[in-house]
């Protein structure tokens, strides 16, 4: 069978008014008081915005005028045509410039593009990289408004910079979101894995937008992550994870998958411990979190939780 194209999710509404309550509700995208003027200015505001039409409407020139608008604003900004075969490079070319303004980074003829070349040629090489670097305290640590975080739990998690090989070999930067007790112990692991080479896909903030606190989602993406205020896995009367008070941290999800019989997370999971990026049994990093009081979800006889390590300090 042939890859899907990607095709943008959408929600249809049944006016400006409502479509602009849903959005000043739920997004950081900016809508416009003028529904019959939509201008440049305020489009070029939104940190991730989506731009869908009808072939031949004018998407591309819409596209040039924003990066125009960013250029006279003071913006380093870069139009990449998904279509041409030197894409990539340019992508990697302008993430790696080194300028003192804001970049911004806008792609023409992204439902074009096939998804396996998207994810696998486009995210493994630049996405994480960008969005790990971009998360300051306030954005890593942003409040879930379906369940926050009580402000004293929230005001022990500290950000854990850390570096590591991608599974292209690259050097990678992260943010591991942790209790401040802990996070001595998660700095020098990765350091032990980064001298490893130990490969990871991400380490990325639970809070960042395309996850927005869904560990599902962190998962399918085998993100690495730590902080995230929720219920314990297949809990039925809403424990507390020890995530929820960062205390544990997530490997390689999709490597190091959550199996209790039949269900398996991520769902797309298969634990292969010939595969780089699996933690086995006698990996360095089981033996290395051990020896300081964690305890490695690999051990647990009711389930297996291959990613899964925590520690609870002592308060």
């Amino acid at each position: 069978m042939s890859d899907p194209y990607i095709v943008p999710i959408t929600k249809v509404h049944s006016s400006f008014d409502e479509a602009k309550e849903f959005f000043d509700k739920f997004s950081s995208m900016v809508l416009f008081e003028d529904e019959e003027r939509l201008a440049v200015g305020d489009l070029a505001q939104g940190k991730r915005n989506l731009i869908v039409g009808e072939p031949g409407i004018g998407k591309t020139l819409l596209l040039r005028k924003i990066k125009s608008h960013l250029e006279e604003g003071g913006f380093t900004a870069e139009l990449v045509n998904l279509r041409q075969t030197d894409a990539i490079d340019q992508i990697d070319q302008f993430l790696d410039r080194k300028v003192d303004a804001s970049k911004a980074l806008l792609f023409d003829a992204l439902d074009e593009v096939r998804s396996r070349f998207f994810l696998q040629s486009m995210l493994s090489r630049w996405s994480y990289q960008a969005y790990n670097s971009f998360m300051n305290r306030e954005e890593a640590l942003a409040q879930n408004p379906a369940f926050p975080c009580p402000r004293g739990i929230l005001d022990r998690q500290v950000l854990v910079e850390v570096d590591f090989y991608d599974f292209d070999g690259d050097v990678a930067e992260g943010v591991i979101v942790v209790d401040r007790d802990l996070a001595n112990d998660v700095n020098e692991l990765f350091e032990q894995i980064f001298a490893d080479g130990f490969p990871i896909a991400a380490a990325i903030p639970i809070a960042d937008l395309q996850f927005e606190w869904d560990d599902d989602r962190s998962m399918a993406a085998n993100n690495t992550s730590g902080f995230n205020y929720r219920p314990t896995t297949g809990s039925d009367v809403g424990w507390l994870s020890p995530h929820a008070l960062g205390c544990a941290i997530d490997i390689n999800p999709l490597l190091n998958p959550y199996i209790k019989g039949e269900v398996i997370k991520p769902a797309t999971a298969v634990y292969d411990p010939t595969r780089p990026g699996t933690i086995l049994v006698d990996s360095f990093i089981v033996r290395f979190l051990k020896e300081r009081g964690w305890t490695w979800g690999g051990d647990w006889t009711s389930l297996k939780d291959y990613q899964h390590f925590e520690k609870v300090p002592t308060l």
